[in-house]
């Protein structure tokens, strides 16, 4: 994807004005076009239907106005609603799930239909006039009205639905499946299950090294892009760094290998294919998605809040990545053209890179709580029931270990020790025939 488009799809996404704002223009128009219907074609309205539009200009001017009124009353109260929301999610999961809350689609949907209701019904206002005193004169859309009052009603609804969802979306079982399931699908594009593939390496000697443009986290890079101009200016190149790295003032980014006339020219093209910004994103970086769960968890097992059914919640979704992982082939970050000669690499996120970003991460704090300790034993045993022999089971294994060693440095009660003791060793004499 373009890299212009990712980023004006990433605005859309994690806004709250690109839907309302939809929905407002949406509004425009739609005033715009049953006004005209009212006066083009209201005259023909057979009488059996003359019921459904029979009202004066007072009684169309107080029912607009209070449906105004009181639509852009709730969009008030809806906005208090979400912000309140998100400051509960942020101070009590952490501030990285802003994000998860700012693309929620319902929440910008109930906002835009608040607001569109809003400037629709003043819209239409205006066109409401009396013939001073001459009723042949009066203008009444009726047709409009007659759609103010179904936008109400379908405010109402929105309205109930809204305050449904809310509870949901601060709701830590919904919080941590939804990043769950989000972290599953990055992992079964990272671990296909195809065969990586296998050509010569690129040239060790780089014939020129690029600094960034600019500094901050890369937040988009366009791989098939970089693949596409390698291959027709028939150049070799290695990022030095991925999405979701932090990249200072003209640090080194890209190493070149091959024939190329104007230096400034690579630099320019290469520079096109890569986003910087002040912050990590979730769409290229499978390790925003791995610390947000770690952080949820770090933040239950702390003195202050001592939750360790919420941690053990996300140790599950974390131990259920790397199980849907573990057998998996992994991509590689080799990138070949037609003829099937390595044109780029990129930093790659191998199994190993997963075990250490879950378990490293994770070790710290639940091997300080007793019920996390032996929730994490449950967590490794499910995983190696479903793994193969090889070194992804090693990997898990030694991470195992660790978590043993740890948890029994951590716990001073003869009993406690014992049944972490116990709890790990059951699966590691299954699992591992050199224990």
């Amino acid at each position: 994807m373009k890299l212009w488009l990712f980023q004006i799809m990433f605005n859309i996404r994690y806004s709250y004005w690109f839907i309302p704002g939809a929905m407002s223009v949406g509004a425009i128009m739609l005033a715009a076009g049953l006004v005209a219907t009212d006066i083009y074609l209201m005259p023909d309205i057979p009488p059996s239907w003359e019921w459904l539009f029979n009202s004066n200009p007072d009684g169309a001017r107080a029912l607009l106005s209070t449906v105004a009124g009181s639509t852009i009353t709730v969009a008030g109260v809806v906005f208090s609603m979400t912000i309140l929301s998100v400051s509960h999610a942020t101070a009590n999961y952490g501030s990285r799930l802003l994000l998860r809350f700012l693309e929620d689609r319902r929440n910008q949907f109930t906002l835009g239909m608040f607001t569109a209701t809003f400037i629709y019904c003043l819209l239409v206002l205006r066109t409401v006039s009396s013939g001073d005193g001459n009723q042949a004169t009066d203008f009444v859309p009726h047709l409009a009205i007659l759609m103010a009052v179904t936008l109400s009603v379908i405010s109402v609804a929105v309205l109930i639905a809204f305050i449904h969802h809310v509870p949901d979306t601060i709701h830590i079982g919904e919080v941590t499946a939804d990043r769950g399931k989000t972290l599953i699908g990055r992992l079964e594009h990272l671990f296909p299950n195809t065969t990586p593939p296998q050509s010569a390496d690129l040239p060790i000697n780089p014939d020129l090294v690029l600094g960034s443009k600019g500094y901050g986290y890369i937040q988009a890079m366009d791989i098939e892009g970089i693949l596409k101009y390698a291959t027709r200016s028939n150049l070799c190149v290695t990022a030095r760094k991925g999405p979701g790295q932090f990249v200072s003032t003209n640090e080194s980014l890209f190493e070149v290998a091959g024939e190329f006339e104007d230096r400034d020219t690579v630099r320019d093209r290469l520079s096109g294919f890569y986003n910087l910004g002040a912050e990590r994103t979730p769409t290229q970086d499978v390790r925003f998605l791995i610390e947000e769960l770690v952080q949820i968890a770090a933040r239950a097992l702390s003195p202050g809040i001592n939750d360790p059914y919420t941690a053990n919640t996300c140790m599950d979704w974390l131990g259920n990545g790397v199980a849907a992982s573990i057998n998996q082939t992994h991509r590689g970050g080799a990138l070949m053209d037609e003829d099937g000669r390595i044109r780029v690499r990129v930093p790659t996120f191998t199994f190993v890179d997963l075990c250490e970003s879950i378990f490293s991460s994770m070790r710290p704090y639940a091997t300080t709580d007793y019920n996390a300790t032996r929730h994490m034993a449950k967590v490794f045993q499910s995983i190696l029931d479903c793994a193969n022999e090889g070194d992804n089971k090693q990997c898990v294994l030694s991470h195992a270990r660790a978590f043993l060693t740890d948890a029994l440095d951590q716990h001073t009660s003869t009993r406690s020790r014992d049944e972490i003791r116990r709890a790990y060793t059951q699966f590691n004499t299954n699992h591992d025939s050199t224990s």
